[in-house]
């Protein structure tokens, strides 16, 4: 092992919904990101992947952030942050 340590430097990717980041959960600092019209064609992108481990919901609208979170499908969603856990949840 090096004496510093193996790092992956932290990545941010766009491109459309053909994209494997867009396919695929990709585990490492990775963030994909993808444009849309509308909430209503955002949701099924989003949806039908067969992982959907966590979420995060950024928007200026705090009204349409929790309404998306409420329709996205995902073990856990966060809005305007991402894997933050009370102390204490297991």
């Amino acid at each position: 092992m090096h004496p510093r340590g193996h790092y992956v430097k932290p990545a941010l990717v766009a491109g459309g919904p053909d994209n494997v980041f867009a396919r695929e959960e990709i585990f490492g600092p990775v963030a994909y990101l993808m444009t849309f019209k509308s909430e209503d064609e955002a949701v099924p992108l989003v949806n039908r992947l067969n992982y959907g481990l966590a979420n995060s919901v950024w928007s200026c609208d705090l009204d349409r952030a929790n309404r998306l979170a409420e329709r996205l499908v995902a073990g856990n969603s966060w809005i305007y942050c991402h894997n933050v856990f009370p102390l204490g949840v297991p």
